[in-house]
């Protein structure tokens, strides 16, 4: 097989993500000081998003904001700093919301039921911007793109490549992943428990899901 494009199944319990816990704040000379605890199952790394809302509801996403925002790893006492006067606002009453979004970007679904138990899949292929990575880490040689990289769907890799990645992914996330079986990738291409019966993935005419 010497074109493929990669599709993973995660098996476990758990999604490869990360929780933001105790969020505290404190104001100093203006400036807001933001900490935050960041723990999960993944060693992967993430780039934290803020949203800030006061007191009357507005809602602000900062710009005049530094510090562990990208590339952050698990850990405790993590720091944000954000100027709220050069964004036109005061530094008093605001709430804060923070997000955490995983460098590798894989959308985990949850399928239930089946033969087995419930697994993880990823919601779309592997793309060139995620197997890039993986080249990037390992020093594995990149492969060619006949019609662009970024997200689109990885190809011209083979088997061992597919699992060269799912070793690295393993070790990255500190969880299991692999390629799926036949039986999973059709049960959840189906629906899995959610299933409408449709005669192929998402609907009874070919030409609305495929072509």
């Amino acid at each position: 097989m010497n074109r493929t494009t990669l599709v993973l199944i995660l098996i476990s319990t758990l999604q490869c993500v990360a929780q933001i816990s105790n969020v505290r704040q404190v104001v100093e000379n203006g400036r807001i000081i933001v900490t935050y605890d960041l723990s999960g199952d993944s060693t992967d790394q993430y780039t934290i998003g803020v949203t800030a809302t006061d007191n009357s509801g507005y809602t602000i996403r900062p710009a005049a904001i530094v510090g562990d925002l990208a590339n952050v790893t698990l850990g405790q006492g993590r720091t944000i700093w954000w100027e709220p006067q050069l964004d036109g606002v005061q530094p008093t009453g605001w709430t804060f919301a923070l997000t955490a979004k995983s460098s590798l970007s894989i959308k985990w679904v949850l399928i239930e039921g089946g033969s087995g138990a419930d697994f993880y899949i990823s919601a779309t292929e592997v793309t060139f911007e995620q197997y890039d990575q993986f080249c990037d880490a390992t020093g594995y040689q990149k492969p060619k793109a006949d019609f662009g990289r970024g997200k689109q769907p990885v190809i011209n890799v083979n088997v061992a490549d597919a699992l060269a990645f799912c070793k690295w992914l393993s070790n990255k996330t500190g969880t299991i992943v692999r390629l799926p079986d036949d039986y999973q990738w059709e049960y959840a291409a189906s629906g899995g428990k959610k299933s409408r019966g449709y005669r192929y993935s998402g609907s009874n005419v070919l030409e609305e899901v495929a072509w």
